[in-house]
């Protein structure tokens, strides 16, 4: 799924009902999502009905353990998707059917802290994807840690815009912060492109973002291709938090993002997450004012 109100409720209740939230990275090959679903064993699959192309691409036999698919539009249109030809189409329903067809007296379970809660696998990792368990414990604790005034920074009074995919490495933690602390979410859906994310950011006045540098460089050079003036007045943003990519010592300065975050006021975070661990590992906050990137030592990639 992509980052929506949809996906976000997912986050919650799939959590909290002692169930395993495994998010499926819609940007692998056909053959390791195949591998990755047969793998995880994953019983329920809930699919973006825009995303059905991806799905028809998997081969039918990877997805025996499936006991239903469940469609969500952005219409609000009930059966506009279809199945690849090999499945039953018994297993699949709408998404507010499927709510609708829940207990309203479910009673919530005590969930063993050390029990799995989520479940991601790594993308740039030699052979198959490697499967990562995060339990109720750490994703927890991540959740307290992340939020310090240094870190995110998130409040209640914050309009955060979660731009990190939400179907791998779990946004980084976002969604878990957002709902800890009861701010407005903006969503970007599949509108991913700067010229949209700038548009979301001014009509939303979001205060923060994350992203890999790449999606920041793209914001920064439509800015600088539409005019400072034209996007200035609108933009309410107070922090950038940047991660994802391996920074060599002749990036520290984000291509130029940081200095160009610092001319406007934004303050620039960099993040360390590999998906072996919870999300977000480290964070780094220049306090100085002035930046001597002569005082870093770059060591390299931790290999895990």
């Amino acid at each position: 799924m992509w980052n929506t109100g949809w996906h976000f409720e997912c986050y919650h209740a799939i959590a909290c009902i002692g169930a395993v939230l495994h998010t499926l990275n819609l940007r692998l090959n056909p053959s390791d999502l195949e591998y990755i679903i047969s793998h995880a064993q994953d019983r329920v699959i809930i699919v973006d009905a825009v995303l059905c192309t991806v799905l028809k691409q998997i081969d039918a036999a990877a997805l025996a353990s499936v006991e239903l698919f469940v469609f969500v539009r952005e219409d609000g249109q009930a059966g506009k998707w279809s199945l690849p030809a090999e499945i039953d189409a018994q297993k699949a329903i709408d998404y507010d059917a499927f709510l609708a067809s829940g207990d309203q007296d479910f009673q919530w379970p005590l969930v063993p802290e050390t029990s799995t809660m989520g479940l991601c696998y790594t993308s740039g990792t030699t052979g198959r994807p490697k499967g990562v368990g995060y339990s109720q414990r750490a994703t927890y604790l991540h959740t307290l840690m992340s939020n310090g005034v240094d870190q995110l920074g998130i409040s209640g009074r914050s309009v955060v815009l979660p731009f990190v995919p939400m179907f791998h490495v779990l946004s980084w933690g976002v969604p878990f912060n957002i709902l800890m602390m009861g701010c407005r979410a903006v969503f970007p859906s599949h509108f991913t492109d700067a010229g949209s994310l700038l548009q979301m950011f001014g009509d939303w006045t979001v205060q923060l973002s994350c992203g890999v540098p790449s999606v920041w460089l793209g914001v920064r050079a439509q800015i600088e291709k539409e005019g400072v003036a034209k996007w200035k007045p609108v933009l309410a943003l107070q922090r950038l938090v940047c991660g994802g990519n391996g920074l060599g010592p002749e990036h520290w300065q984000l291509g130029g993002v940081r200095n160009w975050c610092q001319d406007r006021g934004t303050r620039a975070h960099e993040t360390g997450h590999p998906s072996q661990h919870v999300a977000i590992v480290s964070v780094y906050v220049n306090i100085s004012c002035t930046y001597d990137y002569s005082l870093f030592t770059y060591i390299g990639t931790v290999h895990t």
